[in-house]
């Protein structure tokens, strides 16, 4: 039997969140009001937060609040306020990097859980053994290791370890790269980080330049993409696989949650799904240096901006279409990019017409496309579909199942049954119960699912939420229909 793994996914806007939770997730993290090293994701307000963690909870998802910055000393004044008000909230966790902000955590709530986030840099048993001390109950692994690493510093420690699957990677360790803050006075630990590694370089020897034949982008890696390696990490042990992108779109969220989702429930993916994977974003997907360090193979070098999925080379031009080997097919209205081998200008325009033939597509373009500025041996990426997109907004909007257990009184019960309430909440898999509920308080099987009551005195308990019948009645509509 696999060992259990959480698939966490990031959350910068509502409608990102409702993506996770509706293809697979089973944990979400997203960042509180103001402190969090994504400045330019939504700023959710208290009761953003608050909705977000009480939805996600009623369907058996999991929410971590990303306080993963360092705290200047003018800020620490107001700071026990705010974590007091936020604690109140009730995240499953905190993700934390500044070493006093986790201590101020554990004396204002002892039992509130907190993860060590990557900008901790945590590489070594030794560093996981100074979290542990700290009280830290998980630990999101810097990304720069391998999987023999990783189990050699599972072989070593009892706490949770965290390891990022997909997503973009730094050139540094991540959080480490000061290039923003000293070219531009932008702080990448508040999320304002200028991306210097994705810019173009020359590159001088002895004073000379070299010439590199269009790979000018020489510090952009491609993105992680550790699907080939899943089955290992939860062979070793890895508790949590996490996605970057605070910053993606909801249509991104859906097709890494639904790929993820399916190759960890059934050991592969779709066509459609890894299609969606690379043409949603995509700077070229690599397993990073879990399989090792290649940084030839990590670091391409010709781009460092989204090209999504590659498709072929070009073979032929025409006034009126052009041929592509290729054994894939787009879909009508996607977006193709056509990139020169080393030297020279991009072109690209939206798809009008496909077929396939013996010798490879034949891409149909409208009147305004200059086919003359596509050469023979380009190579050519699918980066848009709208389409695709299109499906996986549906997928964002669709009826959840809430896993929940109804109890009451046995009369309650007794009545309840006979009502069309009863009927359309068993078909959403309500569990209804006559047991009492602080039998659930003491159950650890419980500790994620909603458990509902008519009664008044049990409000709330860590890990669940209690809600009158009345309440739970309008809750559960809401929550049924489409989002």
């Amino acid at each position: 039997m696999k060992n259990p793994v959480e698939l966490m996914l990031p959350v910068g806007t509502r409608e990102m969140f409702y993506a996770a939770v509706h293809n697979g997730a089973d944990a979400v993290y997203f960042g509180v009001p103001h402190w969090n090293a994504r400045g330019r994701t939504e700023d959710f307000s208290f009761d953003d937060v608050r909705e977000m963690i009480r939805y996600a909870r009623l369907r058996g998802v999991r929410t971590f609040l990303a306080m993963n910055i360092l705290i200047f000393e003018r800020e620490i004044e107001k700071l026990p306020e705010f974590l007091e008000a936020v604690i109140q909230l009730e995240p499953d966790a905190f993700i934390i990097q500044d070493v006093g902000l986790a201590r101020m955590v554990k004396a204002i709530a002892p039992a509130q859980e907190i993860h060590a986030s990557t900008q901790m840099t945590i590489a070594s048993a030794e560093a996981l053994r100074m979290a542990q001390k700290l009280g830290f109950q998980r630990c999101v692994l810097a990304r720069e290791l391998s999987i023999s690493q990783i189990q050699s510093i599972h072989s070593e420690t009892s706490l949770e370890l965290e390891v990022f699957v997909h997503g973009a990677l730094c050139v540094s360790y991540s959080g480490q790269c000061l290039t923003s803050e000293n070219f531009g006075g932008r702080s990448a630990n508040r999320g304002q980080c200028a991306q210097s590694c994705r810019l173009p370089y020359h590159l001088f020897v002895d004073g000379i330049e070299k010439d590199l034949h269009g790979k000018t982008y020489l510090f952009s890696p491609r993105d992680l993409c550790a699907i080939p390696t899943l089955d290992k990490l939860r062979e070793i042990g890895v508790s949590a696989f996490k996605v970057e992108g605070r910053l993606k779109s909801p249509e991104y969220v859906a097709a890494v949650a639904s790929a993820y989702r399916s190759q960890i429930d059934t050991g592969h993916i779709s066509s459609a799904e890894q299609d969606a994977i690379e043409t949603l974003f995509s700077r070229g997907l690599y397993t990073g240096w879990l399989e090792g360090v290649n940084h030839q193979a990590l670091v391409e070098g010709s781009f460092s901006n989204h090209h999504g999925q590659y498709l072929g080379t070009v073979v032929d031009i025409d006034r009126h279409y052009i041929l592509v080997k290729s054994k894939l097919k787009p879909l009508l209205g996607d977006g193709i990019l056509f990139e020169p081998a080393e030297k020279g200008n991009s072109a690209g325009a939206r798809l009008y017409g496909v077929e396939q033939s013996p010798e490879g597509l034949i891409l149909q373009f409208g009147m305004d496309f200059d086919t003359r500025k596509v050469e023979p041996g380009m190579k050519v990426f699918r980066n848009d579909s709208p389409t695709l997109e299109k499906e996986l907004q549906a997928s964002g909007r669709k009826t959840v199942a809430v896993p929940t257990v109804f109890t009451a009184a046995p009369q309650v019960k007794k009545a309840f049954e006979q009502t069309e309430d009863y009927k359309r909440l068993t078909a959403m898999k309500v569990i209804l119960s006559d047991i009492c509920p602080l039998m659930y308080m003491n159950n650890p099987q419980c500790r994620n699912m909603p458990v509902i009551t008519n009664s008044n005195k049990l409000r709330t308990y860590t890990g669940a939420r209690y809600q009158t019948d009345d309440e739970i009645l309008r809750i559960l509509s809401k929550g049924a229909k489409q989002i």
